[in-house]
């Protein structure tokens, strides 16, 4: 019956942020834990140039692109450890 009155069945709905293209973005406290740090040291970290800075959205909301972070985490230990050809 919904069908036919062009209404959409709540249960077909996706509701995961798979549906929702786009970047992903995460807080200092996720992005302290992925690398193993404190906040403190993460602030350090961006204020030194040795990691890549926030995104200030709001002023007091200060967000990271997950792929940079990944990316960073990827180039500095991961691509290390491979042998040398």
């Amino acid at each position: 019956m919904t069908q036919a009155l062009g209404m959409v069945d709540r249960r077909q709905v996706r509701t995961t942020t798979e549906a929702i293209p786009g970047p992903r973005f995460i807080p200092r406290k996720v992005v302290a834990k992925k690398l193993g740090v404190s906040i403190e040291t993460l602030r350090q970290m961006v204020d030194s140039g040795s990691f890549p800075g926030p995104i200030s959205v709001h002023r007091q909301a200060h967000l990271w692109l997950a792929s940079e972070v990944d990316d960073w985490i990827w180039n500095t230990y991961y691509k290390q450890r491979q042998p040398s050809e």
